[in-house]
């Protein structure tokens, strides 16, 4: 048996310990990743190994040799360019004889190898790959396999509302040689997300041995302590070297251990370590080779590399410290600090929690450091939430964040390309947005300003311009303190989820481009912005059937900025407006009552005999409708009633609708014989397919959002509500009427808590439970969604929270409440009798 140790990655995740070292030599209780592995192919008898090569590829050169002190041959691929996990295994291919493993070179394992070889023989497959479940797999592809081990579905690093199972991938292979016989030289491939869906496409013989041994992928830094604490703990079969003392104290050979000095297991000391008199070591410690620890200092759960000197009366708690590090005496260096190799810090020098510091920095003695040095800073928390980036205004959302998030994503764009910008008439919108603009000039952006707009004239002019990005900057509607930014793509959507990670990885790491004086972008205004939005719904609405119609509605634009947009369109329609808050006003807009506002709204419907009543959010994209009756359409309803209509009278041939819709939809598709499609929860995942369309579509983003293909495939109010008029001139029925006639019911929504430590495994459990409900349709779109006839219920992990969202809808209101308590109880038997019921620290 061969194996293929991929060890290229460049471990960016992991800056600034990687700026010197490739991450397969970072080194995990004493002793570089690449080695565990190597020790782990040994152990089961492989030792015919070749290990393909890149980013700093001499340092594993120089370690792992020619694997005779290993006990195994090694041999070694260089990647002159970047291959990919599977370009880079088939650039080995005429090094392999038959089956042959791969393994990463930068994880921590005890997974049995045998065991899986053994798995994948048996069952003749062509490719087989280790399974296991962790807490959180959003960070790894999840793997759903059947009875026999046949793998089901993939999907590659999701996000929480995809999650249907906690087992993930963890690149750990047996493969038979033809597998690579179809990868291509000339680009870059991967295992993950191109080869392995193809052989599941294509029913090949692609099995899943799910592994009950231990497996870390050490990507983050809080993974990189976790796993060494785990060694510490016995949670592996990992075998440390040294002496073992009482407490789970493990000491190398040659040490000098001051009698005075303390140490509490579990620790890892390595050789030829000295500890002075009066130091003091914590549990969960670990000393590399050759350190040096002074009188009186205090280690408190951190990992020291080799040949670090900690000077007399220091203060070191939970950080790292590269190789060759130099603390100086009394110094503080606190929780989560990164230092690099060869960093010097001098004496009586405090760092601050979570900072970094790069390779060779002196700091300088007495010196206070509250950021990191040169250019990366940490940004622990996830940024994006479902309608884009919000916190709260000058605290959440800063003017610092708000142009390192602009740096972030014009650093991922082409230089001296475009990006638009818009906001609200907030001061505070203000304010980010010419940060995020400021940001934006800085990596050689181009800025052009629309100053005061709405979302969807944003979507439209970055979709029908050279621009590349757009972002707007509004109060939040739902909290008066806060803000919203809508980053948005060349279409004039919302990021994908991907797009969305790396930017957020860019701003953890700080990954910016750097341009010279003469290439920071210029910035100029965009006059007349909403003349090409006008002229776009003139052209493709229907406009000689709504002025036919002759409508007379009532209108609340909420004193937003669609005050600005749409009164340029209503003279188009044909209609009879009475407006109502038709002013953008920050202060009315932020202190009105929602819920009087609809009151009111009724009542001014009713009283004017009007034949309906909108609602426009400040941002001009989402509709409330009032009936003639002065009734309000709920969400379910409003989908509905406007879905038949367009359907009626407006020729669409595709219905697309997320899962937390009811079958309703599905069902008015059927009727009309025309396609029905279910898609995520989130509105780009809607947009996307509603654009890729070969038919025209309708898409119903729920909460009063719907996107047409024919027009820019993002919501407008504007075009929501042409379509709505287009609709009710066909059908020449009051709105109350079509109400009445729609029998849509409600669908109830609840949550429920659950830790991300508990949340794939909760999700695979509920997976398999609907799987054995008779007569059941099951979606795993986002979450789990399970229908029969009428009913249907959804759950959900939160994007944000740690908690489960469960969606349910019957026409018996009684049993739709008894399935949600049902859901309820389900949920928590499951959750309590998780396997880790409590998150690691």
């Amino acid at each position: 048996m061969q194996a293929v140790i991929i060890a290229g990655g460049e471990g960016t995740r992991l800056r600034p310990l990687t700026s010197t070292t490739p991450k397969p030599m970072l080194p995990i209780a004493n002793k570089p990743m690449i080695g565990h592995v190597v020790e782990l192919l040994a152990s089961h008898g492989i030792t015919d190994i070749i290990v393909t090569v890149a980013y700093l590829g001499n340092a594993i050169r120089n370690y792992l040799g020619d694997g005779s002190e290993f006990g195994v041959s090694v041999r070694y691929l260089q990647e002159e360019t970047p291959l990919g996990t599977a370009g880079a295994v088939a650039h080995a291919r005429h090094l392999l004889r038959g089956t042959f493993l791969v393994l990463s070179g930068d994880v921590l394992t005890d997974v049995n190898l045998s065991d899986a070889v053994q798995f994948h023989q048996h069952r003749n497959a062509t490719a087989t790959m280790v399974l296991t479940s962790v807490d959180a797999p959003t960070e790894f592809g999840i793997v759903a396999v059947d009875a026999q081990g046949r793998v089901e579905q993939l999907i590659e690093k999701p996000t929480w509302g995809e999650v249907f199972t906690d087992t993930v991938n963890t690149g750990i292979y047996v493969l038979e040689p033809e597998v690579l016989d179809t990868i291509p030289s000339d680009r870059a491939v991967d295992f993950s997300s191109e080869v392995f869906p193809r052989l599941l496409a294509d029913d090949e013989a692609l099995y899943g041995f799910v592994s009950e041994g231990y497996w870390a992928d050490v990507g983050t830094f809080g993974g990189f302590f976790q796993t060494g604490r785990d060694i510490l703990d016995g949670r592996t079969h990992t075998q440390l070297e040294g002496f073992s003392f009482q407490g789970g104290v493990m000491i190398g050979k040659d040490c000098d251990v001051h009698p005075t000095a303390t140490i509490e297991g579990p620790a890892l000391i390595g050789d030829y370590v000295y500890i002075g008199p009066g130091a003091e070591i914590h549990p969960y410690t670990i000393i590399g080779d050759n350190a040096r620890i002074e009188t009186g200092s205090v280690l408190s759960g951190a990992v020291l590399f080799d040949h670090v000197f900690v000077g007399e009366a220091s203060r070191i708690r939970a950080a790292i410290l590269g190789r060759g590090a130099e603390i100086r005496s009394r110094s503080v260096v606190n929780d989560g600090v990164i230092i690099a190799d060869g960093v010097f810090v001098g004496r009586e020098a405090v760092l601050a929690p979570d900072i970094k510091i790069y390779p060779a920095k002196k700091i300088e003695p007495l010196s206070t450091v509250t950021n990191s040095i040169v250019w990366e800073a940490g940004s622990p928390r996830t940024v994006f939430g479902p309608l884009g980036i919000s916190g709260l205004a000058n605290i959440d959302i800063t003017p610092e964040l708000a142009c390192r998030i602009a740096m972030a994503y014009g650093s991922m764009l082409p230089p001296h390309s475009v990006v638009m910008g818009a906001r609200d008439t907030s001061r505070s919108a203000r304010a980010i947005k010419r940060a995020m603009l400021v940001g934006f000039n800085s990596v050689g952006m181009g800025v052009e300003d629309l100053e005061v707009s709405t979302l969807p004239v944003l979507r439209h002019l970055v979709a029908h311009s050279d621009s590349r990005a757009g972002v707007r900057v509004a109060l939040d509607p739902d909290d008066p303190q806060g803000l919203l930014i809508h980053l948005v793509d060349e279409h004039g959507c919302d990021l994908t989820s991907g797009a969305r990670r790396k930017v957020e990885r860019a701003l953890e790491r700080e990954d910016f481009r750097r341009v010279s004086g003469s290439e920071v972008g210029d910035l100029r205004a965009y006059p007349r912005s909403f003349e090409s939005w006008k002229a776009e719904l003139n052209a493709r609405l229907p406009m000689q059937r709504i002025r036919r119609l002759g409508a007379k509605v009532v209108i609340d634009f909420s004193f937003g900025s669609g005050n600005l947009s749409l009164p340029q369109l209503l003279g188009s329609l044909g209609m009879d407006v009475l407006a109502v808050n038709s002013y953008p006003s920050t202060i009315r807009s932020i202190t009105h009552d929602a819920h009087s506002q609809l009151q009111t709204l009724s009542r001014l419907v009713v009283a004017s005999s009007a034949q309906l009543g909108l609602l426009v959010d400040p941002g001009a994209e989402r509709i409330t409708v009032i009936d003639d009756e002065g009734v309000p359409l709920n969400d379910a309803e409003l989908a509905a009633l406007l879905t038949k209509l367009v359907i009626q009278s407006d020729g669409i041939k595709e219905v697309i609708a997320p899962v937390n819709m009811p079958n309703t939809l599905e069902n008015l598709a059927n009727d009309a014989n025309i396609r029905f499609t279910w898609a995520g929860l989130d509105l780009n995942d809607i947009s996307t397919r509603v654009r890729a369309s070969d038919e025209p579509a309708l898409g119903v983003g729920g909460h009063g959002l719907f996107l047409f293909s024919n027009l820019t495939s993002v919501p407008d109010s504007a075009v929501s509500l042409g379509y709505l008029l287009s609709g009710l001139e066909h059908v020449r029925q009051p709105l109350s009427r079509l109400r009445r006639a729609v029998k849509v019911p409600k669908v109830h929504v609840d949550e429920i808590a659950v830790s991300y430590a508990q949340m794939g495994y909760t999700m695979r459990e509920l997976r398999a439970r609907a799987e054995a409900e008779p007569h059941a349709e099951l979606i795993a779109i986002d979450g789990i969604r399970v229908s029969d006839g009428d009913r249907f219920w959804l759950i959900a992990p939160d994007q944000l929270e740690p908690l489960l969202k469960v969606w349910v809808s019957d026409d018996d209101e009684a049993g739709a409440l008894a399935t949600l308590a049902k859901l309820h109880e389900e949920v928590r038997s499951i959750r309590d009798a998780a396997p880790h019921p409590i998150p690691s620290t």
